[in-house]
Order: structure tokens, then C-alpha cells, then sequence
């Protein structure tokens, strides 16, 4: 995980990032020789994220998407030859944006995001499912000019989910 550190050696893994709009795509690889698993932690601050909370995902879903403040790890359990992609958005003013979580880098799909006054305008280039988070439950949520309505659980199209902070929003088919 660090610039001289043999991928393939026992306890390493090879650890690459890309950022997007300021969301970071953290790929991990289980490349060990041994076959073996392998598990250990990234700090936020070792990828430069200082002074601010995220929300981070993992494309494998070895967590669910959650807030973690700067002095958190990243932690991570692959088996043999196993990868992660792992999606960290830095939260500002209340708001951060993952991404598409049905494409394999999830910010990969966003065109722009901008914010107005009261509200931010994400444009995408494909469609399904957007994660993010916003700190106070949205009072409207518009995709292509139709309001979506708010259920609990995973929203399909038309539809939308905010639980203590984790919005999930369906696109596809609108």
C-alpha cells in the first residue's frame, strides 16, 4: 500500500486512488503470492483528507456507506485475490455525493455538481441508483423535472430513501 512496499509480499496489499470532482476512488487488491487473506486500515489523513467528515462506500459491500471523521480508518478485509473499490466523498455544508452505485467507479457517471442557494443540481451521464448524504432529510427531490417520492429501504424509479443522513436516490428509467 505504500510506493516501495512489494505488492505481492505477505500482509501488503496494492492500493491505488483517482479523484474525481473531489470524490476519491480508493482500489484495493488482494495480489499476495500466498494465497492469503489480508485485512488492515487506511487513514483518511494518508489520502489527504484533513479537518472534515466523509462518507465513504465499498463497491464489494464490506460495509455499509457510513460517516467517518478525519482521525478514522478505512478498514478492509480481502480474500485471495479479492478488490475493492472504495468511494470517499468529503462532506461541505452538509452534503457530499458518491456517486452511481451500480457502475463500477461510482463518481465516474457524474457530469457536474453545483449548488444554489437552498440546492445542489447533479447532473449524470447515465442513470440508477445516486448515493449520497445530506445532513437534514431533503424536503423535495426533483429528477428530470418529476418530484420522487420518499420510501424506506432501496428506492427504485421515482424514488427516494433518506435514513439518518444516507440518501439514495433512484434514477433509472426516469
Amino acid at each position: 500500500s505504500r510506493f516501495f512496499d512489494n505488492p505481492y509480499a505477505q500482509g501488503n496489499v496494492l492500493a491505488v486512488s483517482a479523484k474525481k470532482h473531489n470524490i476519491i476512488t480508493l482500489g484495493l487488491f488482494n495480489t499476495i503470492e500466498t494465497g492469503q487473506a489480508v485485512s488492515g486500515q487506511i487513514a483518511l489523513e494518508e489520502l489527504g483528507l484533513n479537518d472534515t467528515k466523509c462518507l465513504i462506500y465499498s463497491d464489494a459491500n464490506q460495509f455499509a456507506p457510513q460517516i467517518l471523521k478525519t482521525e478514522d480508518y478505512i478498514r478492509f478485509s480481502l480474500k485471495n485475490m479479492e478488490s475493492d473499490l472504495i468511494s470517499i466523498a468529503p462532506i461541505e455544508d452538509g452534503f457530499a455525493v458518491i456517486g452511481v452505485t451500480e457502475y463500477l467507479a461510482t463518481p465516474a457517471v457524474i457530469d457536474s455538481i453545483e449548488k444554489n442557494k437552498k440546492n445542489y443540481v447533479i447532473c449524470l451521464k447515465e442513470q440508477g441508483t445516486l448515493l449520497a448524504f445530506c445532513e437534514k432529510e431533503p424536503s423535495t427531490i426533483i429528477c428530470d423535472a418529476k418530484n420522487l417520492s420518499k420510501i424506506k429501504g432501496q428506492p427504485s424509479c421515482g424514488q427516494y430513501s433518506w435514513d439518518e443522513g444516507i440518501l439514495q436516490i433512484g434514477t433509472t428509467g426516469l
